[in-house]
């Protein structure tokens, strides 16, 4: 099966899938290549999160008599729970999200270094800001002096990745966006190493900052 970033346009893609649930039985369990396909397109939809929740038990073949009998993917939570979603959703925002799922990665390769900073500063479960307010840990973010969002464009305009390229990972129940490229995330690690200033804030104070990609 070939992957989502083989098509070379979206009504490629679309028409591939179109075809592709044709054939599936409902209730058909995804596994393998077929799983990853499915991963793939889901982490473009713009509601992504939302339909993950708290992890992927598995993603199955459901078709729903009102709207025609039309096949569709649907997602069954590790709580139980199920929740349906659209290709067509998926496909239309395969390009912008390719960005996004980029600076996802960057996160996620750095988490190492953020939990480095922030867990020495910990003294039974209270932490103190950079502002000298002593909080409980659940109430305090890390915080980019110098915006993560501008240290992801200065790597970018530094080395140059083919983003729209970049072939990505799923890791754990919520399945985190990681570079399926090791020296990618090597590579950015090292970089937020040396330019990343980091911070204390509380919630609050951290939602006052922009951080605008």
């Amino acid at each position: 099966m070939m992957k989502v970033s083989d098509y070379k346009t979206k009504k490629e893609l679309t028409a591939f899938v179109k075809v592709w649930l044709h054939y599936c039985p409902v209730g058909f369990v995804l596994h393998g290549e077929a799983l990853q396909f499915a991963m793939d397109l889901l982490a473009t939809h713009p509601a992504r999160e939302e339909k993950v929740g708290c992890g992927i038990r598995s993603i199955f073949i459901e078709s729903i008599q009102k709207n025609g009998g039309s096949k569709h993917f649907a997602i069954r939570r590790t709580d139980g729970t199920r929740i349906d979603f659209s290709y067509h959703a998926c496909i239309t925002q395969t390009k912008s999200s390719q960005k996004v799922r980029f600076v996802k990665a960057c996160r996620n390769a750095v988490i190492s270094q953020i939990n480095d900073y922030k867990n020495p500063q910990i003294v039974d479960g209270m932490i103190l800001t950079s502002g000298g307010v002593l909080l409980p840990e659940s109430q305090v973010h890390v915080d980019h002096i110098y915006p993560f969002s501008r240290i992801v464009k200065d790597y970018i305009e530094m080395y140059k990745p083919d983003i729209e390229s970049t072939v990505f990972g799923y890791v754990g129940l919520t399945q985190s966006v990681v570079f399926a490229d090791t020296l990618e995330s090597d590579r950015f690690y090292d970089f937020h190493q040396r330019t990343a200033k980091l911070q204390i804030l509380s919630i609050e104070d951290n939602a006052l900052k922009s951080d605008k990609v």
